[in-house]
């Protein structure tokens, strides 16, 4: 008799409240989740608040994507990881900050470039589990900076690492496609990704947001996204891939402020 291998679900914590909120939806469903971390005060969050259903675990661990002997470290532990990997959730959307490009220096460029370097070689231990096992689905979070720009919010360095995994997402998609492997992407807006909303006039984003239904809340905006790429990764998107999904109103709320400053 075949024995199948214990699955289990990695996440990798961002700047925002969606990876544990992702990690928490998973294991909510029975899936042994493995929840990586720079935040130790979410590490601690989530080894407690983490549930567990019927023979699903949660693990957590220590790592930091902008540390090379970290990655390092965490790509030896993938390739020897024996068991499937079977969703890989991605919330780390780079370290942003406001910047012109007249006055990005080598460095702030070079902090982009490293995390798409790293989060690329990540992707592919990743990836290359998923081979092995015979299927898998990965899920990172996007920006509409890769495709829109604001002059209000200066960000053509962040733009260009954030378009780069935008096609990431869409050359995976076609290259591990024959693997069985699925690679899509969510697209949020400015104030969702990164607390970017200390940035612009609260009182702005609040009037804005009353005029476009749907979203009442950051609770009910957090749960949408979470929700969203639940769906993704799950059966249920079998035959989607290389799709980079935005979710959220917030480009229409950042149209009316952002034009409306101008």
């Amino acid at each position: 008799m075949t024995v199948m291998p214990e699955k289990v679900s990695y996440i990798i914590d961002g700047n925002s409240e969606i990876g544990l909120a992702s990690a928490s939806r998973l294991a909510a469903t029975g899936c042994t989740v493995r929840f990586l971390s720079s935040n130790k005060r979410r590490l601690e969050q989530a080894a407690i608040q983490l549930p567990r259903k019927g023979n699903g675990k949660s693990e957590t661990s220590f790592f930091d994507i902008t540390d090379d002997r970290s990655q390092k470290r965490t790509i030896r532990e993938i390739a020897l990881e024996i068991r499937h990997i079977e969703q890989f959730i991605s919330d780390y959307g780079c370290n942003w900050s406001p910047g012109t490009f007249l006055q990005c220096t080598e460095n702030e460029y070079d902090k982009y470039a490293k995390d798409n370097r790293n989060i690329f070689f990540l992707i592919q231990a990743i990836a290359r589990n998923m081979i092995i096992h015979g299927n898998g689905t990965i899920l990172t979070i996007g920006s509409q900076s890769a495709h829109k720009a604001m002059k209000m919010i200066p960000s053509a360095a962040y733009s260009m690492a954030k378009a780069g995994l935008h096609a990431l997402t869409r050359n995976l998609a076609v290259e591990l496609g024959e693997h069985r492997v699925r690679v899509n992407a969510l697209e949020l807006g400015f104030e969702e990704l990164t607390g970017n909303i200390q940035l612009v006039d609260a009182s702005s984003i609040a009037e804005k947001s009353s005029q476009i239904p749907a979203e009442p809340n950051d609770n009910s905006r957090l749960d949408h996204i979470v929700e969203h790429g639940a769906f993704l990764v799950s059966n249920k998107a079998d035959w989607t891939t290389g799709a980079v999904h935005l979710v959220g109103h917030a480009l229409a709320i950042e149209e009316q402020i952002f034009n409306s400053s101008n």
